[in-house]
């Protein structure tokens, strides 16, 4: 069974983990937070017209480079890592990403989108830097 909203999917969700918890949520807030900061309708990536999650891989990895086991070390358990090849993209700077976002703005952003889930901003976090 699929999980989460096409275009606010998580990387690991299109590699076979099943383990979920709250940092699926915290990626999806962080779509959505760089959705409304950005200012337009578009939102962060994009997985096509029919939702695939082979062109949000890409989408993904192409916005934030393509991770390697030092980015993102989870992959070595993850059941269908390692099944394709993808193309090296470079990172793209959360300023160029996100050029509408004040700076506080794009910290929190990217605070949520990190490929090793546990490494994202958790939700009591997130309201501590809100209510500031």
């Amino acid at each position: 069974m699929d999980v989460g909203t096409t275009s606010y999917r998580p990387p690991e969700l299109m590699f076979g983990n099943q383990w979920y918890n709250t940092s699926l949520d915290m990626w999806a807030t962080g779509c959505v937070v760089a959705q409304v900061v950005s200012l337009g309708s578009q939102t962060l990536f994009d997985s096509g017209d029919l939702g695939s999650d082979l062109a949000l891989i890409k989408s993904i990895f192409s916005t934030l480079g393509t991770p390697d086991l030092e980015k993102w070390p989870v992959t070595k358990s993850l059941p269908d890592w390692g099944k394709m090849a993808f193309v090296q993209y470079p990172s793209k700077a959360w300023t160029e990403l996100l050029p509408n976002a004040s700076l506080d703005a794009i910290e929190l952003v990217q605070s949520l989108i990190v490929y090793e889930s546990g490494d994202r901003m958790k939700a009591d976090e997130v309201g501590l830097i809100i209510s500031d």
